[in-house]
């Protein structure tokens, strides 16, 4: 067996924050050793930092790999039935996991309110609903920065960083 590259680590800075991506390259199908790497990456740069993580959806490998040393696990799901059953699938993979979770649902006021009674009955969190709204995928088609356009949508994610800012 020879080291072959299945990606990169690329850190980009800003003046308010570090941004550390983990891309795959084209062709490779194990994502979770240079999800691996990213986090160890991460941990050694930033031992003192908050570290905010995004995994693919589901289930699978790639998700348990980013989410294994998590604090906190914030989920996002639609309220549609497949986003509902999604979301029972993730949460009986967290409670595996014996993560603490909360819930984001996004494109709220598509479906039915399955989501929000799960998420009261099963004592989880809503952190957030981002509205569907059409000015948003209009907005981020263009290249735009949602938070600073669409007032409804700031107002979701400042809930989210509300919620990060009260689990210290």
């Amino acid at each position: 067996m020879k080291p072959e590259r299945i990606g990169e680590i690329t850190h980009y800075k800003t003046k308010n924050f570090d941004f550390v991506e983990g891309r795959i390259d084209l062709g490779q199908e194990m994502s979770v050793p240079l999800i691996s790497q990213t986090i160890e990456y991460v941990n050694e740069n930033f031992s003192d930092s908050l570290k905010l993580f995004d995994a693919p959806p589901g289930t699978s490998c790639p998700v348990i790999e980013a989410t294994k040393e998590s604090d906190f696990v914030i989920l996002i799901t639609e309220s549609t039935p497949f986003g509902y059953n999604d979301l029972v699938l993730a949460v009986e993979t967290m409670k595996v996991l014996n993560k603490k979770i909360g819930v984001v649902i996004n494109r709220y006021g598509i479906g039915d309110n399955q989501v929000e009674e799960y998420c009261k009955k099963e004592n989880i969190p809503i952190i957030a609903k981002i509205q569907n709204d059409k000015e948003i995928a209009k907005t981020y088609a263009k290249g735009e920065l949602l938070y600073e356009k669409i007032s409804h949508f700031r107002k979701s994610l400042d809930d989210v960083v509300k919620f990060i800012g009260e689990l210290k």
